[in-house]
């Protein structure tokens, strides 16, 4: 399986999935990196800073009895929504503008591989993120 990532700026017209923040289009995007450069950091810091926040949502996750915002929620299922398609597609294309540069949508593939490797073999789809991914999440 392979996920790639894809600049709009680059290659406008490519296919796939936008992970950036809001636009006309698509007014309300959860995998959107809420850290702004400038205001929040360099390219680095706000690429660690969500880097943090993702990682941290999905440890909570995967534990038993965890609750989540309604934010965090849309978030998961946005990534539930990718892992699905990865699964049955075997690709995954994902788009944003910063790409090659380092970008959060690095991350965001880091983690749907992580949900592959470590919660998807052996699973069917519907189990694979239904049961060992959502059971138990309540928003706040």
């Amino acid at each position: 399986m392979v996920i790639v990532l894809h600049n709009l700026k680059q290659e406008p017209d490519a296919p796939g999935h936008y992970i950036g923040r809001a636009r006309r289009d698509e007014p309300h995007n959860p995998l959107g990196n809420p850290f702004l450069l400038g205001r929040d950091g360099d390219r680095d810091e706000v690429c660690n800073k969500f880097d943090r926040k993702m990682w941290d949502l999905v440890r909570r996750a995967v534990s038993k009895g965890c609750h989540v915002t309604e934010d965090e929620r849309l978030i998961l299922m946005k990534l539930s929504e990718l892992w699905h398609i990865l699964r049955r597609e075997k690709e995954l294309h994902l788009l944003c503008f910063c790409a090659p540069e380092r970008c959060h949508g690095l991350t965001v593939r880091a983690v749907i591989e992580w949900l592959e490797r470590e919660l998807g073999p052996g699973l069917t789809e519907s189990q694979a993120w239904a049961y060992q991914f959502y059971r138990g999440l309540q928003p706040r």
